[in-house]
């Protein structure tokens, strides 16, 4: 009898346990498959000079050996690696003004191929340029020919005259729906004194929509549009007369980091920026058409400007501000879509980081309660890293990339100078499987329920009963 009643508490106490274990549907993923939510680094290159973005070009194998990663580098140069070979992709160095001041926001700032480029060979730039001892920003249009880029094709699609060190913008990304997306800085003036940031009547601190495959004739001006690209029919303002026509969305200070949670990798088309603030505040956003993110006259969800900042128009509202504690200046990365962090993949995370600290950092949204959840994201233990993993990172993170598979990478340095070779590329890897971890609690209820499972059994074999529903 007392058998019988310990394989019937038992039973009892396996489905007891089993509707404990978290729900496959709704729980964090982490907790499904025995994932730590950490990461390892695998270094992909080296040796190079304050790399601003990476680019990648798939070939026609299925794996990644045909797979060509361009690497930007502020100095004015872009390297393509394949095969573990580094080349020369393009070189403006001649044209492109940088210092090595520490922290210079100036150079070549970002390249982008084509949506089309496997047919049209066509890459986008943004750098800074000095004309007549003016800086200016320039959006240009240069084409591929025979695996690198020809210079002597620069296609001039814009200019904006840029008279301070910083708030240069730099961030530029083509969209889901085929457009090309500019952000230019306010121009870097303390506090943007000159009010640019909240007038539709300016470039700067804004973010520009244009196609730029067809063209207009130039026309110039001081900080004038080489109108070589059309305005979409859909621009916000396109249609008012005090306003850029070109404009997306207006009132930022100096975004840094822009990325595409593209529909190609399986995300919803939205666009993330992070906003590097002054003293005060650094945040996120997404950028929607037509709306007014509020600096100057907010900073983050702080008002700046009493008399102003209660009655903006159409405002844009961060997702999630961060208070500056000390030196803090985030930088924007990508939502990951990859296939080797489930985890990560599940929920669709955000990932960014602190350029002055390394820190990083993960967050999504919750739709239940309609917030956002942001996390720290540290770097996995050696020991818990595939051997191929375990790469150290350098001292700040500089940016983030996104392959064409929804992979992401980190682009670090360890000092802020452009001219210093020793930035690097990584990619972000899982830790090994954690299933034997006993701090999951996913793992203490399966073990628990294989140990009741064992009693149960070895009851039955001891009373020699065949049939558990003799018992009950």
């Amino acid at each position: 009898m007392l058998l019988k009643l310990i394989v019937v508490y038992s039973l009892f106490g396996l489905l007891i346990l089993s509707s404990l274990v978290p729900d496959i549907s709704s729980q964090n993923s982490v907790i499904q498959l025995g994932q730590e939510a950490c990461y390892c680094l695998e270094e992909i290159a080296s040796g190079i000079y304050s790399p601003t973005g990476a680019q990648f070009i798939d070939g026609h194998k299925d794996d990644d050996s045909d797979t060509t990663i361009l690497i930007v580098e502020q100095r004015g140069v872009i390297r393509s690696l394949k095969g573990g070979e580094m080349h020369t992709f393009m070189d403006i160095r001649d044209r492109v003004y940088v210092t090595n001041n520490m922290g210079d926001s100036r150079g070549l700032l970002s390249a982008v191929l084509s949506p089309n480029y496997h047919k049209d060979k066509m890459l986008y730039v943004y750098y800074i340029r000095d004309v007549n001892k003016q800086h200016y920003s320039y959006v240009s249009q240069f084409h591929v020919v025979n695996g690198k880029v020809d210079t002597s094709t620069e296609r001039f699609l814009l200019r904006v005259l840029q008279p301070f060190e910083h708030g240069n913008g730099g961030p530029m990304f083509f969209g889901d729906d085929g457009y090309l997306y500019i952000v230019i800085g306010d121009g870097g003036a303390e506090d943007d004194m000159n009010g640019y940031a909240q007038s539709k009547n300016s470039f700067y601190g804004s973010v520009l929509r244009i196609d730029p495959t067809n063209g207009q004739d130039f026309t110039g001006g001081h900080s004038g549009v080489a109108k070589m690209y059309s305005v979409p029919a859909d621009n916000p303002f396109q249609n008012e007369t005090d306003a850029i026509e070109e404009i997306f969305a207006f009132g930022f200070r100096n975004p840094w980091g822009c990325s595409v949670d593209s529909k190609r990798v399986g995300g919803d088309g939205r666009i993330y920026c992070v906003e590097t603030g002054t003293d005060q505040f650094d945040e996120v956003n997404v950028i929607e058409k037509g709306k007014n993110y509020g600096w100057h006259l907010k900073e983050g969800s702080i008002c700046l400007n009493h008399s102003k900042c209660g009655v903006i128009e159409n405002e844009g509202l961060p997702i999630m501000d961060f208070q500056h504690v000390s030196q803090h200046a985030l930088v924007g990365g990508n939502v990951y879509r990859g296939k080797e962090i489930a985890w990560m993949r599940d929920r669709g995370y955000y990932t960014f980081a602190d350029i002055m600290t390394g820190e990083t950092y993960y967050m999504a949204e919750n739709k239940t309660i309609n917030e956002w959840e942001v996390h720290d994201w540290s770097l996995c233990d050696a020991k818990k890293c595939p051997k191929q993993s375990r790469d150290k990172p350098l001292r700040h993170v500089f940016g983030f990339s996104q392959d064409n598979h929804g992979e992401v990478y980190m682009l670090m340095v360890d000092t802020m100078k452009a001219l210093s070779p020793e930035g690097k590329m990584f990619k972000v890897n899982p830790p090994n499987s954690s299933s034997s971890d006993l701090r999951n609690p996913y793992m203490i209820q399966t073990l628990l329920c294989s140990i009741l499972f064992t009693i149960i059994v070895n009851a039955l074999q001891k009373e020699d009963i065949v049939y558990i529903s003799n018992l009950m």
